[in-house]
């Protein structure tokens, strides 16, 4: 299902940018759909693992990127232990951010 949806995006963001939408916005555009669709996904409730995957990083670079210890961020990631919520909060905000570029 996230192949066809990223396929459709794709195929979106080709038609606007042809009609002369800036490649960047589409990109943009792009990247906040995909979030926005990782978000509501119902097979990947960890927000930790959801924000990890967005960015494509493996845990030791989402780790390193937001000073988070690998074990910790391993045990959040397979629900042993819960992050509270102002580091999800805070996470996801920088997440985004950093999403951007």
């Amino acid at each position: 299902m996230m192949k066809r949806l990223l396929l459709v995006i794709s195929v979106i963001a080709v038609q606007e940018s042809k009609a002369g939408m800036h490649v960047k916005y589409c990109v943009n555009l792009m990247k906040e759909v995909f979030f926005m669709q990782i978000e509501i996904q119902s097979n990947n409730n960890n927000p930790i693992k959801r924000m990890r995957s967005y960015l494509e990083m493996t845990q030791e670079q989402f780790s390193d990127a937001y000073g988070i210890p690998v074990r910790t961020l391993q045990q959040w990631e397979a629900g042993r232990r819960n992050p509270p919520e102002y580091v999800v909060n805070l996470l996801e905000r920088a997440v985004k951010e950093d999403g951007k570029g």
